[in-house]
């Protein structure tokens, strides 16, 4: 089983950020480690182009401006993920959505957007929150809407930390921070949109739900 993680170790700033893949799973008969699919479908899930394995890189505050594309360089402490979702070539059309569970600091407020910068497409942050293993999450969506065969699709690009962020932080989270990923696609005949489609096949996009879909990451 793979997950995926986010570890931030902190010691004076110093950060590690670790990166892998999320065990999901088919309502279908068809399994992928790293999609869940109703339909004739088939989609893969990759950071930074790698399916299985956890990447690890120092993390600290960033010490430069983001440039236009709201990209920090690497060696100004920006850490590229990368999420993609890639639909095979013999998938009919399909409706497409990653799902992120990002960790809530100790006091149930979100660091998302003040201490943790994320760059990406088409990321939602919702109101939805779920605990697992004692952690608290908060939910964001990126919906990739109706896609075809061999479509590239491209959500999270990257995670940095605020210029100023201090040791507090590391404490407000318990020293780790995790981000939970996991890509959903259902066929597209017969649906007329995203929500429609999931809920058809997975149920409504509920604290409940989200719980018993990382349940098994």
């Amino acid at each position: 089983m793979k997950k995926i993680l986010v570890f931030i170790l902190a010691v004076a700033l110093l950060c590690t950020i670790a990166v892998g893949t999320t065990l999901t799973y088919f309502t279908d008969t068809d399994f992928d480690a790293n999609t869940m699919t109703v339909g004739t479908v088939g989609i893969n899930q990759t950071i930074n182009g790698n399916e299985t394995g956890i990447v690890s890189a120092p993390m600290f505050p960033v010490t430069a401006e983001p440039d236009t594309n709201g990209l920090v360089p690497v060696e100004n402490n920006g850490v590229n993920l990368d999420v993609v979702v890639t639909v095979d070539s013999d998938s009919e059309d399909a409706y497409v959505r990653t799902i992120f569970a990002f960790e809530l600091k100790a006091d149930g407020t979100s660091p998302i957007g003040t201490d943790v910068k994320l760059v990406g497409t088409g990321i939602t942050m919702t109101n939805i929150t779920f605990t697992k293993n004692g952690v608290q999450y908060i939910v964001g969506v990126c919906d990739y809407g109706k896609v075809s065969k061999n479509a590239t699709l491209s959500s999270l690009k990257q995670v940095y930390l605020a210029k100023t962020v201090g040791n507090e932080f590391s404490t407000a989270i318990g020293g780790s921070y995790e981000i939970l990923v996991l890509s959903q696609a259902v066929q597209a005949q017969g649906f007329t949109g995203t929500d429609a489609a999931m809920t058809a096949a997975y149920g409504a996009l509920t604290a409940e739900n989200v719980t018993t879909w990382f349940a098994n990451n």
